[in-house]
């Protein structure tokens, strides 16, 4: 049984629950999760022209004001696929629209004791390398995937849900 602690009334974005569980061994307590978006999947962009990625720096109040190096993402709307979110966020973070193709690599969970959202990994083929930093974005640039792999191996690739995207589409790959 769930309890909501918090609804932004605003919009689905952001809600809270309490649920009273009981675990497979028996044992019984209450614990949170959030759900974001009304419980829709979110969507993970790696995009790619030739043998670059695209990759933005991005402002995160979260940790300290701080940039973060990550792909583009975000949340989807009410009835869209995986997919469809991924294009979405691509566009409105970049104003890359010129898209080969696009194809779901897999999903996961960001954090399985607190997020109950999936989130989707869609590499996405793009024709051309024009970029259109949108509000949301710092800045962005087509990054090689060796200087990628490097960054991640180096440690100076922090967020995890761009390293849990990087490591299913390298997975994907071989």
């Amino acid at each position: 049984m769930s309890e909501t602690l918090y609804r932004d009334e605003s919009t689905p974005w952001l809600s809270v629950y309490s649920d009273e569980v009981t675990a497979p061994n028996g044992a019984r307590f209450r614990t949170r999760h959030v759900e974001v978006m009304g419980g829709q999947p979110g969507a993970v962009c790696i995009a790619l022209q030739r043998d670059r990625v695209l990759m933005a720096d991005l402002w995160r109040p979260a940790i300290g004001g701080a940039l973060s190096f990550e792909f583009p993402r975000g949340m989807g709307e009410p009835g869209e696929t995986i997919i469809q979110t991924a294009l979405r966020e691509l566009h409105e973070e970049t104003g890359v629209d010129d898209v080969v193709s696009a194809r779901e690599v897999g999903v996961f969970h960001a954090d399985t004791g607190l997020l109950s959202n999936l989130i989707g990994v869609v590499e996405i083929i793009v024709a051309e390398d024009r970029l259109v930093v949108g509000p949301e974005l710092q800045s962005a640039r087509w990054t090689p995937v060796a200087v990628l792999d490097a960054a991640v191996a180096a440690g100076q690739i922090r967020d995890g849900i761009t390293l849990a995207a990087w490591a299913l589409w390298t997975s994907a790959r071989r």
